[in-house]
């Protein structure tokens, strides 16, 4: 399971599993799910999620994903060959 916020999008997605996404369904305005080809959901996508998401603590939980994931690209580049 792998949480990922993209600032830019302002949407968070969370992916449940490695199976290759086959199908995608809009559930309600800003939501949307994938599934794989058993149609088992793989992962689920919240838009406009600044604005959904209102408590504190989730908001804090929002942002320390974002750090961990610009610290994961940072390491990523860094490791690479030049």
């Amino acid at each position: 399971m792998k949480l990922t916020y993209d600032a830019d999008a302002d949407a968070v997605y969370l992916r449940l599993g490695e199976a290759q996404i086959v199908d995608s369904e809009t559930v309600a305005p800003g939501v949307v799910l994938d599934y794989d080809a058993n149609t088992n959901i793989v992962g689920v996508e919240m838009l406009s999620v600044s604005k959904r998401v209102t408590r504190p603590d989730t908001q804090r939980m929002l942002m320390e994903t974002l750090v961990a994931s610009k610290s994961e690209v940072s390491a990523l580049s860094s490791s690479s060959p030049a």
